[in-house]
Formats: structure tokens, C-alpha cells, sequence
């Protein structure tokens, strides 16, 4: 007689729909069922700190937020990571949840932020300084092209929210004020990208200050310099003439042009 057998006769066997899995506290909790190894994978199984007990073997798509015991990122579902004795931040002490326990959780977090391409995020600042977060645009073409972001495409889905650069060369440089450029390239002409905290910006370029000179090779030798966002302007000096909105040519006074210049003032 097989062990199964062997339970039907000595206890009462009866048929029922089995909504969850879990492990008991206690051993008088304790339930023995049987449960077809085909049909295992359906079931869901609460995970509340048991050692192991996301491993999709028994937790088939693996361990929401927070759940637990994980051992590998495997264990979690898409967009999760499995944490390092994280889960006595979300959970009380008690049961089977411990200090050694691991629970999913999103990679993104003020503690640790995530780069271009990289979720799940919730917030701005669980983005790094070039990045913000996104809104279900893990899969959108503009921001992560699928020849350049395949591993974005493979473990996000398309509800996702990612980590995205606003700013970007190939499809949007930004201007005043704007967040989330990476360098120079990614700002208007005129801007250039301040690298700074929270996040990077686009700022205009001063080129009538000193550190501006950087930028323009011209700065208005022969004439005053006038600042204004994305650019600048030349007043030319008394005996110099307009050549464009950011230089001045000399008049040479001693050419028939120049007399000419000189009787229409």
C-alpha cells in the first residue's frame, strides 16, 4: 500500500480549492495536502520570511515587494532585486522574519540610485543627477532604442517606470534651466550642462565673463559685450564696424571706404 493510499484510508481526504501556500508559524498549523507537481507553479505561495521561500521552484513568478526569504534577483519578480537582511526594514521581528532574512525589493532607492536605462523607480531622486524618473516608458523607442538598451527591453516590461535622460543630443537638447543632461552635447547652443545636485541642468553660457572665453574664441575684442540666454552680442567701439550679431571689423579710414563711412556719420 502506497503512503498516499495509506492517508486516504486513515484520514478523511476531502476535495478543495487550494487559493495559497504558506508556510506555518507553528507546527500545530501545520496542513499536509496533495497537490499535483504540475500544478504547483499555479498556486500561489505567500512568502513571510521562510528560508528560501520565493525560489520560483515553489513561489512560481517569484516574491513581490517585500516578500521573503529570497536568496538570488532570480527569486523576485520583474522590476525587483532581492535585498541582503533587508526585511526587518518592512517588516516587524516575529514568525519566520528574522535579521538574516532577504526580501524584494525596487534596485532604485534614495540609498541607491539608478542610472540611465535602469528600474524599477518611483521618484526623481531615486534617479542619478542626469536621469529622472520615467512613467510605464521602460520600453518607449526614444529614450532606450532596443539596439542600445536590450537589457532594459528584456527585464522591464512596458508598464515599468525607468530611469530616463530628458536631455539628450540625439533627440533633445534642452535649454535654461532644463534637467538632465549628461554633458555639454546635450544642452541648446549657448548652454552648457552644470553639473550639480540634485540634478544637472543646462545653464546659458556667460561668454562676457572670463569663464565664458571657454566657449567663443571671438569675446568681443573691439567692442562691448552683451549677454542674453543661448547667446551674445557685440557693440562695437568707436572706429569699428558690424560685421555680425558677435564681431567687429575695423574701419580703415585711410580707404575710400572708409571716408565714405566716415561722411555719413
Amino acid at each position: 500500500m502506497t503512503q498516499i493510499e495509506k492517508f486516504i484510508l486513515e484520514k478523511s481526504c476531502n476535495m478543495s480549492n487550494i487559493e495559497y501556500l504558506e508556510n506555518p508559524v507553528e507546527k500545530k498549523d501545520e496542513l499536509k495536502v496533495f497537490v499535483k507537481v504540475s500544478e504547483l507553479k499555479d498556486i500561489n505561495m505567500n512568502c513571510n520570511g521562510a528560508e528560501s521561500c520565493c525560489d520560483r521552484r515553489y513561489a512560481g513568478d517569484g516574491c513581490g515587494m517585500y516578500e521573503g526569504d529570497c536568496d538570488t534577483d532570480n527569486d523576485c519578480q520583474g522590476g525587483l532585486v532581492c535585498g541582503k537582511n533587508n526585511c526587518l526594514k518592512y517588516h516587524s521581528p516575529g514568525g519566520h522574519w528574522d535579521e538574516t532574512d532577504d526580501c524584494c525589493e525596487r534596485l532604485c532607492s534614495s540609498k541607491n540610485v539608478c542610472e540611465e536605462g535602469q528600474g524599477t523607480c518611483m521618484y526623481d531622486y531615486e534617479c542619478s543627477a542626469s536621469t529622472k524618473c520615467g512613467y510605464t516608458n521602460c520600453h518607449d523607442n526614444t529614450y532606450f532604442p532596443e539596439s542600445e538598451f536590450t537589457l532594459t527591453r528584456a527585464f522591464y516590461n512596458s508598464s515599468e517606470n525607468c530611469c530616463y535622460r530628458p536631455c539628450h543630443r540625439s533627440h533633445n537638447r534642452c535649454g535654461h534651466n532644463e534637467q538632465g543632461c549628461l554633458d555639454d552635447r546635450d544642452c541648446k547652443d549657448g548652454f552648457y550642462c552644470k553639473q550639480s545636485s540634485p540634478k544637472n541642468y543646462c545653464e546659458d553660457i556667460n561668454e562676457c565673463l572670463e569663464e565664458g572665453k571657454r566657449y567663443s574664441s571671438e569675446y568681443c575684442p573691439y567692442g562691448k559685450c552683451v549677454n542674453y540666454d543661448g547667446g551674445y552680442q557685440c557693440l562695437c567701439n568707436a572706429g569699428f564696424t558690424q560685421v555680425s550679431l558677435t564681431s567687429c571689423s575695423d574701419i580703415n579710414e585711410c580707404t575710400f571706404d572708409g571716408e565714405k563711412f566716415l561722411l555719413n556719420k
